[in-house]
């Protein structure tokens, strides 16, 4: 009989957990988000988002899994800039609405619910694609071919995937 071994039994269940875990936060218990993001990133997790800022060019930036909106509010602050948010989460869209309602700029911000795979957006149309610690959507390959897409020719994809605790920084990538 062949058996398992214990380690792959582990990062299977811990897979299933975070997947679960991950789509009651998402959705029913999104409002707990900005809190539960807090607890786990001791306070830094917007920071460690707006880290992403210096690398958006262009005039179009589209973020992909928007959550809370709070990088919206960011990217807007510049006058030229036009963001759009595309989420799944039902609960997620209205949070980020009601956290940017108020916004001197929320005439340049829209909100668009989907999923990454199959957006409605047209070809060549944003200069940035941003992801902020994706969960496993941004491997997908229609994600990935979504996105060239949908990029301009000399547009860039900046994806934030995780912290090193021990060095607090911050690891990414940069696609062109």
């Amino acid at each position: 009989m062949n058996q398992i071994p214990p380690d792959s039994i582990s990062h299977h269940w811990l897979a299933s957990f975070l997947r679960v875990f991950f789509q009651w936060l998402y959705h029913p218990f999104a409002w707990m988000y900005d809190a539960v993001a807090a607890i786990v990133s001791f306070g830094e997790w917007q920071r460690w988002g707006q880290s992403v800022l210096p690398y958006m060019k262009g005039n179009h930036i589209l973020e992909l899994g928007h959550g809370p909106g709070h990088l919206a509010a960011k990217i807007v602050q510049n006058q030229n800039v036009f963001y759009t948010g595309l989420d799944e989460s039902a609960q997620m869209s209205k949070l980020a609405r009601r956290n940017n309602l108020f916004s001197p700029h929320a005439s340049r911000i829209a909100w668009v619910r989907g999923i990454s795979q199959h957006t409605p957006f047209a070809p060549c149309q944003f200069d940035t694609i941003v992801a902020t610690f994706p969960t496993e959507y941004i491997f997908h390959p229609a994600t990935l071919e979504n996105c060239a897409r949908i990029l301009k020719a000399d547009g860039s994809m900046v994806i934030l995937l995780a912290v090193d605790f021990e060095k607090t920084s911050l690891r990414g990538v940069i696609l062109k």
